[in-house]
């Protein structure tokens, strides 16, 4: 839910961005890749108000933590999901990913990752590897922030490092910072007291 994220947005929003926090369907009930295309759809409302809203069109950031890493890290690499929403790969100025999954494959399959991804991507490993934003890294990417705890979930600092890889070898820019001392959640509610 959206207003779980107002302690992200408020900063931002105080220093003059324009935040936008989109809810979207959730799994079990709608299954991938419904939340990727609902916030496709979100991005093209922002996009298509932006004049009157006073959003630059040329600055937007797609932003997440956890699956919204996930999710903005998707939108900006995939060839199915902006296009879809009539928004060009160059609309996307940059990706904030915060502690976030991009390459399924090495939790899916097994416990206790595989108890709330499965009912989300199901068992079929082609639709793991096609929502894995690590396999999209191709082409002309955005540039990459990508952050990950401390004492982060298992393999945060693995997601990260080979995101940062893959966008390298595309010929992107990726810049990954670990956070001291925070947690899968801390990393974000400290955020108020940056």
């Amino acid at each position: 839910d959206k207003e779980q994220y107002r302690a992200w947005g408020e900063p931002l929003s105080n220093f003059g961005y324009a935040v936008a926090l989109p809810n979207h369907r959730l799994a079990p009930d709608d299954p991938y890749p419904a939340a990727a295309a609902d916030v496709a759809l979100a991005l093209q409302w922002v996009l298509r108000y932006a004049a009157e809203s006073g959003i630059r069109r040329d600055g937007i950031f797609l932003a997440g933590h956890s699956s919204g890493a996930h999710l903005a890290a998707l939108l900006a690499l995939h060839p199915r999901w902006l296009p879809e929403a009539g928004i060009q790969r160059a609309d996307v100025a940059g990706v904030i990913g915060i502690s976030g999954i991009y390459a399924l494959e090495p939790f899916i399959a097994a416990a206790p990752a595989a108890d709330y991804l499965q009912p989300v991507f199901g068992t079929n490993p082609e639709t793991w590897a096609d929502a894995s934003p690590l396999h999209w890294a191709h082409g002309a990417t955005p540039p990459f922030f990508l952050a990950y705890a401390e004492h982060d979930y298992p393999g945060a600092a693995a997601q990260a490092e080979a995101m940062a890889s893959a966008l390298e070898r595309a010929g992107g820019d990726a810049h990954v910072v670990a956070v001291p001392g925070r947690d899968h959640v801390t990393i974000l509610t400290g955020v108020r007291s940056v």
